[in-house]
């Protein structure tokens, strides 16, 4: 089943979807008006999270904002291999290690039925790109949500085609 959002993209349900395209091509945009106008809860990674990274915060601190359970926060950031960094403030993290926490905040929203990363890559190195890759798979597969990656770039799109078990969930738009 599609959804059609923005300007004619049609978004597959329970699906992988990729938007790939060069900047200023209207990606982000496309997808902030999905995420206004929906009813859905829906998990967010933004592209730029600069002004929360200021605040005095420590990690542990910040994911509970989001889901009070510690121990799926610490299953997050055990995967993510971020387990050592919950007492570390947010501003004292390097760019890869907000991008984790980041990533994690999108996935521990109680109740999401979508879960929108826009340039989840940022930031990460090859090892922590495979990683997301394997969420983002697993929550495909197992939770059934639907997926939406905004991205300049081929690396994840390549991971994804290149696992048998995501043969025909992909839907990729190019913009």
């Amino acid at each position: 089943m599609f959804r059609e959002i923005g300007r004619k993209i049609n978004i597959a349900q329970n699906n992988l979807n990729i938007l790939i395209g060069g900047n200023g091509t209207g990606k982000t945009t496309a997808i902030s008006e999905f995420i206004k106008n929906s009813k859905e809860i829906i998990g967010y990674l933004p592209q730029n999270f600069s002004e929360i990274s200021a605040f005095p915060i420590t990690v542990i601190e910040f994911l509970t904002f989001t889901n009070s359970n510690l121990e799926i926060i610490e299953t997050w950031l055990e995967f993510f291999e971020m387990k050592q960094f919950g007492g570390s403030l947010i501003g004292n993290l390097s760019g890869g290690e907000k991008q984790k926490v980041f990533i994690i905040r999108a996935l521990i929203c109680q109740g999401i039925s979508t879960l929108v990363l826009d340039e989840p890559d940022n930031n990460l190195d090859n090892k922590s790109i495979e990683k997301l890759g394997e969420m983002i798979v697993n929550h495909v597969l197992e939770k059934k949500i639907t997926v939406i990656i905004i991205s300049h770039n081929l690396i994840l799109e390549t991971l994804f085609e290149e696992n048998k078990r995501m043969e025909n969930l992909i839907n990729t738009i190019n913009f």
